[in-house]
């Protein structure tokens, strides 16, 4: 049976230290962490061949950002898994998109509040693969819109960091 809610609250996940090291302990989504733990979050950004970048509308139901058009595609890292296993096992759940972990472009770290985030960029034939569906809980809608159009969306909702790192994969792939 698939499990087809958004933020699952009892997902185990690492904990890690601020540098990015595994503590040997684990948690479960919804639980508070203490001062200096953190868990690991994982983002794709996905461009065509064509250099459209795929964006996707998040489910009202998202507990961040509802309803937000962004570009980033992905999720947290379940225990054991490194962030670009997650990233791949996140593209096929919520989009259908298959992709390998050799096909992922590392972009950059980022550490917050109480997550670490690795961002990826990745570069798919559109025209070849399955046709995109879409895990209702997670996404309702995704378009593929060209550089300068998805820019435009992205600024107009105020995300000023997703644009740069938008440009930053662009720059890396084309």
């Amino acid at each position: 049976m698939v499990d087809e809610r958004a933020d699952k609250l009892d997902e185990p996940w690492d904990v890690y230290t601020a540098d990015k090291q595994k503590t040997g302990r684990s948690h479960r989504r919804g639980e508070q962490l203490n001062v200096g733990e953190y868990h690991l979050v994982t983002n794709g950004i996905i461009f065509n061949l064509a250099g459209q970048v795929l964006l996707q509308q998040r489910s009202f139901h998202k507990m961040s950002r509802p309803g937000l058009w962004t570009a980033e595609i992905g999720g947290s890292a379940l225990v054991g898994e490194t962030s670009q296993q997650a990233l791949v096992r996140e593209l096929a759940e919520e989009m259908n998109i298959y992709v390998q972990a050799h096909q992922l472009r590392f972009l950059l770290t980022r550490r917050l509040s109480s997550w670490i985030e690795d961002w990826y960029a990745i570069k798919i034939d559109s025209e070849t693969i399955p046709p995109i569906r879409l895990q209702a809980a997670e996404v309702i809608a995704a378009d593929w819109l060209s550089l300068a159009d998805a820019l435009h969306v992205i600024q107009n909702n105020h995300q000023l960091t997703a644009a740069n790192l938008i440009s930053k994969a662009a720059t890396l792939l084309f």
